[in-house]
């Protein structure tokens, strides 16, 4: 019983290791992916619906990709605390990314309910 108990034990850190590995694999292949949004045929987009429609979810796929990663590092347990600089880096950028669509949500930019579905991605990985 005592041996199969250390199979287990060791066998979820590896399996937590490859899922967190393939999660953040997932999450940057997600970059290129085009949002599909289609303004009404009277109204030309603009600088705040660039922002809103392509930069912001790049942004944060990026952000996420980079949380993922450091949350990997940090079940490594690599031995250096090199993990927290990533997770900064991705916190931050999360964080200013929220503050940048909150912005746009107050000046009226159009369309933003579609593109919720990714903007929970980042905020799953910090519950």
């Amino acid at each position: 019983m005592d041996s199969s108990f250390n199979k287990i034990e060791r066998g979820v850190p590896t399996l937590i290791t490859i899922g967190l590995g393939g999660l953040a694999i997932v999450f940057f292949l997600n970059i290129k992916r085009q949002i599909e949004v289609e303004p009404a045929e009277d109204e030309e987009p603009g600088f705040n619906e660039l922002l809103a429609w392509t930069i912001m979810p790049r942004l944060l796929w990026i952000a996420t990709t980079i949380s993922t990663a450091a949350i990997l590092f940090y079940t490594l347990q690599l031995g250096n605390d090199g993990y927290l600089k990533l997770l900064y880096v991705g916190g931050f950028v999360i964080i200013i990314s929220t503050l940048v669509l909150i912005v746009l949500r107050v000046i009226g930019t159009k369309h933003l309910n579609a593109l919720f579905p990714i903007y929970f991605k980042p905020y799953q990985l910090w519950v």
